[in-house]
């Protein structure tokens, strides 16, 4: 799962992290910064292959926010060990 830990107002200071699961109910994070920006959205496009679309740092539904796009070329279980830079 990704999430995104918002940081009020305005969402200056947020990250999506990543964790991970078992059984879907009780989560570990395995990486708190993965990306600056929140609302990541994933797209699988092989198995080592993805899209991530998320909303810029600073920016929560607000004038001038755009989309920004990251893409990733690896397997998903690296990133408990990377972090944004």
């Amino acid at each position: 799962m990704y999430f995104a830990e918002f940081v009020r107002p305005g969402c200056k200071g947020c990250w999506t992290g990543y964790a991970t699961s078992t059984d879907g109910l009780n989560w570990q994070a395995q990486n708190r910064r993965l990306l600056k920006g929140q609302d990541g959205e994933i797209l699988k496009l092989a198995d080592d292959l993805y899209l991530m679309y998320y909303g810029p740092d600073g920016y929560s539904d607000q004038k001038g926010c755009d989309i920004r796009l990251a893409i990733y070329a690896g397997r998903l279980n690296a990133l408990a060990n990377k972090a944004a830079k």
